[in-house]
């Protein structure tokens, strides 16, 4: 995949964290174990600002889960949309 490098000449970082508990939606958030980008700790961070979520953790996965691991990012997607649907 490539991007664009105009894409960061208008992008502001922010923290967005305190605005997480305001999102009433159940959530899966998904991390490559080996992601250089995303920590364990930061995904936990993440994590506990929303209100309704699921952590997994896919082993051997970096950044790119959907595209590494297509089908286990869809098998725990439809474990989370079935176990949330009541």
């Amino acid at each position: 995949m490539k991007l664009d490098p105009a894409t960061y000449a208008t992008w502001e970082p922010g923290d967005l964290r305190p605005l997480l508990a305001k999102i009433p939606t159940p959530t899966l958030v998904l991390r490559g174990a080996d992601s250089i980008v995303s920590t364990t700790e930061g995904t936990a961070a993440l994590a506990d600002g929303l209100p309704d979520r699921d952590v997994r953790e896919i082993k051997g996965g970096s950044h790119m889960l959907v595209l590494e691991h297509p089908e286990e990012v869809a098998a725990l997607i439809r474990r989370f949309i079935t176990s949330r649907s009541h």
